[in-house]
């Protein structure tokens, strides 16, 4: 009988066990997700325009992580001035360090997510870039690039002149380029810009997750004495 009592216990132990781990790994997937890094909104400084992404010129933002993680998603303040443009002609490239740096990946930016000869808003177009693998560093720079090899007219919205609104974003800067010359920094300026970064494989639980999970253990460790007491009771009764 005590070895038969033993069994079932230790089977219980493993069924409570397993529901913790689950509960617990599930509120932690219901937790992770893509957190904001770094963000700047130029139209908040007064930015109404910006420099005009053709074939014979691009543009650059250069910001430095503020969180470890992969890059999942980059918004950026732009908008067409033309329609009917194919679709792949628009191209964002993020690379390690300024413009033309180390390991640069790219991904072509739906054209039909840039709205056309809108008024200026506060909007971004978000692009998933998760799926380039971009592992980021705190305190690492990188580049965030908008080039287009197509007929269309796409405005990166920049802000005003450090010079008139002060330096509201020190941790980058924008540049300028064209086909075959290099990348110059127009120290001055900042384009729109944000960027979230995938939470770490290795979350450090939250306070609401250990929280949640020990109340669940306390709980199952006090069902075994009254699953035992109410199994006794029905005994004497009998």
């Amino acid at each position: 009988m005590r070895v038969r009592h033993a069994s079932r216990c230790l089977k219980s132990k493993a069924v409570l066990l397993s529901l913790f781990v689950s509960v617990f790994l599930a509120v932690e997937k219901a937790e992770a997700g893509i957190m904001l890094d770094q963000s700047f909104n130029a139209v908040e400084f007064r930015g109404t325009g910006g420099p005009v992404i053709t074939s014979f010129q691009s543009a650059a933002q250069t910001f430095t992580a503020g969180l470890d993680g992969i890059l999942a998603q980059v918004d950026l303040q732009i908008y067409s001035s033309t329609i009917n443009v194919p679709n792949d002609d628009l191209t964002l490239t993020i690379a390690r360090g300024v413009p033309g740096g180390i390991d640069p990946r790219s991904i072509n930016i739906d054209q039909s997510l840039v709205p056309v000869n809108v008024n200026v808003s506060d909007d971004f177009v978000s692009i998933d870039v998760s799926s380039l693998g971009i592992n980021v560093m705190s305190g690492e720079v990188y580049s965030l690039i908008l080039t287009n090899s197509g007929a269309g007219d796409y405005i990166w919205i920049d802000a005003l002149s450090r010079s008139i609104r002060g330096d509201s974003f020190p941790s980058g800067a924008r540049y300028s380029g064209s086909p075959g010359l290099p990348w110059f920094e127009n120290a001055s300026q900042d384009l729109g810009f944000q960027t979230f970064v995938s939470s770490p494989t290795n979350v450090v639980p939250e306070p609401g997750t250990i929280a949640i999970v020990s109340c669940l253990f306390a709980c199952g460790l006090g069902y075994g004495p009254i699953r035992k007491k109410q199994s006794n009771d029905r005994k004497a009764t009998t």
